[in-house]
């Protein structure tokens, strides 16, 4: 029984460490403050990021809009889920808010994914990289657009932006931004209208750059800490973390059929994902405090008096999982469950069937516990009646100990032999907690990772199930579940033991003080239950006497 207790206090004990660590990292981060930077937008163009130098000749942009500034005038796009900015000069994403999740937990003010700060810097880019422009080594063309600011309003379904250039040979470039309701995914084309004597050739890149969040995470015990990077999937990896060290120590290029890239932090994604049949040649790479990831998609051609279009579509949003699985193979991978993903996907899948039914997250964790519980009920009951078991043996265990004395060979021998007449085995209460733990850590990443959780209320004073809970409710419950769940197991022998197995409960109460409510929700459902149960079985096993 003591060789049990000590199995399960380390297990439990390591795995909340390594969570409590996480989520100190993961909202409670030091700043770390970087140098300020500016976005210089031509200079990282293909031709000079990502090895088409050879391809593309140093040039001139002869149009009559000519980009000679770092930024220009800017145009504003609104839907009914974002709210952009867009610099004409390239015309570059320069700020993106998410209009249907605020800021803070009773904020007006909507999250911002992308700025373009000194400080901050984080954009969309993309372009048509040729000798004869939009974009080149000495440039990026200043678009022309019919409005300042563009507006999805009600009844529309779709809305179109589109900005106009014309180089000095007469090829027209019209790039398109087209937004559909309900949807966090923009189609990024251009169009161009050859109407030159020669033959136009260019190619498309797509790059998501941004400076290193000021906030950083560290690793932790375990590497239990949410993620913020590069990401693209191959066909030998379909979720590859490129991280900002891994830029900054070596640059990465892999051409890829379709394929997508992608920007990750916790909750949101930007990623561009090009046409799934053509051969993309993908890169990333580190350049004086700015960091890039890009796609680069063979050359278009268009003939004297033809047109062409090619493009790419752009996703600015969060972590939706049924969404980014529609949109692109792989590309919910980057809700990052960790490595036990394949047990986080079916209890999210579970949770958000039972939010179907009940319409609050709170509720559908409630009944998520009691759909793992009776998942588990047969193998907690055998657990259980070991214990209750294990509970009527000790006086016998006692009278062994007084009978041998210091004669702890004897003791193990008649121990041995007294479980085995009674049909008792002190490891069978490992059994559901070495079971539960993996869909304990499964579960907390679920609830870390989903962004349906983020600023979801219960009921009462829990207003944000992502957080902890502001008034240490649940975790003073769970604490006092665990302290009737040891009045229910036999006591251990040794007295030192007893006093460390007392204070348990305050020490993991005190740890979850700082675990996101729907966690500790989720283990004060579990306890209680798992307190009916050991009840009854014990009140069983007893009254057979």
């Amino acid at each position: 029984m003591e060789l049990q207790r000590t199995i399960l206090i380390a297990l439990f004990a390591l795995v909340s460490v390594m969570l409590f660590q996480t989520w100190d990292e993961t909202y409670n981060a030091p700043v770390q403050q970087t140098a300020n930077a500016s976005v210089s937008l031509p200079g990282d163009t293909p031709e000079a990021a990502s090895g088409l130098d050879s391809e593309v000749p140093a040039a001139s942009i002869t149009g009559s809009a000519v980009a000679q500034a770092i930024s220009s005038k800017t145009i504003k796009i609104r839907t009914d889920l974002l709210a952009l900015e867009v610099d004409l000069q390239g015309g570059t994403i320069v700020q993106a808010d998410l209009l249907a999740f605020p800021e803070s937990l009773g904020s007006e003010v909507p999250f911002r994914l992308m700025s373009n700060t000194p400080n901050q810097s984080y954009v969309a880019q993309s372009g048509l990289s040729s000798i004869a422009g939009p974009d080149n080594r000495d440039g990026r063309a200043v678009f022309a657009a019919s409005a300042d600011s563009f507006e999805m309003v009600d009844g529309q379904d779709k809305l179109v932006v589109p900005l106009t250039w014309t180089n000095e040979q007469g090829v027209e470039f019209i790039k398109l931004f087209t937004f559909t309701r309900g949807s966090y995914a923009a189609e990024v084309n251009y169009k161009v209208d050859n109407q030159s004597g020669k033959t136009y050739s260019g190619s498309f890149y797509a790059q998501l750059k941004r400076h290193r969040p000021l906030e950083e995470k560290s690793v932790g015990l375990g590497g239990f800490n949410t993620y913020t990077g590069a990401v693209v999937t191959t066909p030998d990896e379909p979720y590859k973390k490129i991280t900002f060290d891994d830029m900054e120590e070596e640059a990465f290029k892999k051409d890829v059929r379709g394929g997508w890239a992608a920007m990750s932090q916790h909750y949101f994604v930007s990623a561009w994902i090009p046409v799934a049949d053509q051969v993309n040649s993908y890169s990333s790479r580190a350049n004086k405090g700015e960091y890039l990831v890009q796609l680069v998609s063979p050359a278009l051609n268009v003939s004297p008096g033809q047109t062409g279009e090619i493009g790419s579509t752009l996703w600015i949003g969060p972590k939706d999982q049924n969404k980014l699985e529609a949109l692109s193979e792989n590309l919910d991978l980057t809700i990052d469950y960790g490595w036990l993903w394949f047990i986080a996907q079916p209890l999210f899948w579970l949770l958000t069937m039972w939010h179907g039914l009940f319409g609050n997250w709170g509720w559908a964790i409630i009944f998520l516990t009691i759909t793992v519980k009776a998942l588990f009920f047969y193998p907690s009951a055998i657990s259980y009646r070991s214990m209750a078991k294990m509970r009527k043996l000790a006086p016998k265990l006692a009278q062994l100990k007084e009978r041998y004395g210091d004669d702890r060979q004897q003791i193990g021998t008649k121990t041995m032999e007294l479980y085995k007449k009674e049909g008792a085995n002190p490891m069978t209460g490992c059994l559901p907690v070495l079971l539960q733990m993996p869909v304990f850590i499964a579960l907390y990443w679920t609830l870390l990772e989903s962004v349906e959780l983020r600023l979801a209320p219960w009921l009462g004073w829990i207003t944000d199930l992502s957080a902890q809970d502001p008034y240490y409710i649940l975790p003073v419950i769970m604490a006092a579940s665990m302290f009737i769940q040891q009045k229910l197991n036999p006591p251990p022998a040794d007295p030192m033991q007893q006093k460390v197995m007392q204070f348990l409960p305050v020490v993991f109460g005190v740890f979850f003080l700082f675990f996101p409510a729907g966690l500790v929700l989720y283990w004060c459902v579990n306890n209680i239950l798992s307190i009916l149960q050991q009840w009854m079985i014990t009140r069983k096993i007893e009254a057979e006497d």
